[in-house]
């Protein structure tokens, strides 16, 4: 007898708890990353010098791994930094809400759309 599992949601992310664990949504599954304290050290420094100097220029946003990215796949992946260049989202201003929701016009997901690479 066959069984079927129901793949998770965009939904079923936003609903997972907040319990300090960094969660995705990977090929319809929710996904744990765990990271040591060196990983977490290192994300920190580089997200730091990424944040001054993208304040430093004018060039956009930065955020941590709390962000989460829906990817052309479906997927919703939190990078442990990312940069989204200015312009990208309405008017330049942040959304509201759980994360980024829309990487430009149009995109009103509960998450940054497209990828999590800088774009000029």
């Amino acid at each position: 007898m066959a069984s079927t599992v129901r793949a998770a949601t965009e939904d079923d992310l936003l609903h997972m708890p907040r319990d300090g664990r960094k969660y995705e949504l990977v090929d319809g599954e929710i996904r744990v990353s765990p990271a040591g304290s060196r990983h977490g050290a290192v994300s920190l420094q580089i997200a730091a010098r990424l944040l001054a100097f993208v304040k430093e220029h004018g060039l956009g946003h930065v955020f941590d791994s709390s962000t989460g990215f829906r990817l052309p796949g479906g997927n919703v992946r939190s990078p442990d930094v990312a940069f989204v260049a200015r312009g990208r989202f309405d008017q330049d201003e942040l959304p509201e809400g759980f994360s980024p929701s829309g990487a430009g016009p149009g995109d009103r997901g509960p998450f940054a759309g497209g990828s999590t690479a800088a774009r000029p």
